[in-house]
């Protein structure tokens, strides 16, 4: 009585392939180089242990496309360590935009001074509008005074 498996590599590992002497079961791996990410393949299954192999190779996989290939290389990049740097470029934003924050702060602040001293300027400003108001009224009543003396007298 035979045996069938519904996975593909079992089949694929029991079917020897002809360059080997003895000839070998194929050995199903996986790619993880940047130009095949995740992309199966079948190969000699002493060709990672000893000089003394064939050169089967055959891909399971149709090529990826470029949108599978970048999402691959990203994620196994972030499993690889990628956190960790964009943990470190998270804390050197938050550090830039502390700085930020601080000198928003630090020039709304010179504003606020800027305003009041604006604003007593301006206040002093009519102050001294109205004392030279009330100083030409005073000369102008000062003529009148001496201009109806010089008549009279």
């Amino acid at each position: 009585m035979s045996s069938s498996s519904s996975s593909s590599s079992h089949y694929l590992d029991a079917v020897p392939h002809s360059d080997c002497r003895p000839p070998l079961p194929a050995k199903e791996r996986v790619r993880w180089k940047p130009s095949n990410p995740g992309r199966r393949f079948l190969n000699c299954p002493m060709s990672l242990i000893s000089d003394d192999h064939c050169e089967f190779f055959n891909w399971i996989d149709p090529p990826v496309t470029e949108h599978y290939r970048k999402t691959l290389n990203q994620l196994r990049a972030m499993a690889n360590g990628q956190p960790l740097r964009m943990q470190r470029r998270l804390t050197r934003a938050e550090e830039q935009l502390h700085v930020a924050i601080t000198q928003r702060n630090a020039a709304e602040e010179h504003v606020i001074q800027l305003l009041e001293e604006n604003h007593r300027l301006r206040t002093n400003s009519r102050v001294h509008q109205r004392v030279l108001v009330l100083l030409t009224i005073l000369v102008c009543l000062m003529l009148v005074v001496i201009g109806v003396g010089m008549i009279r007298g």
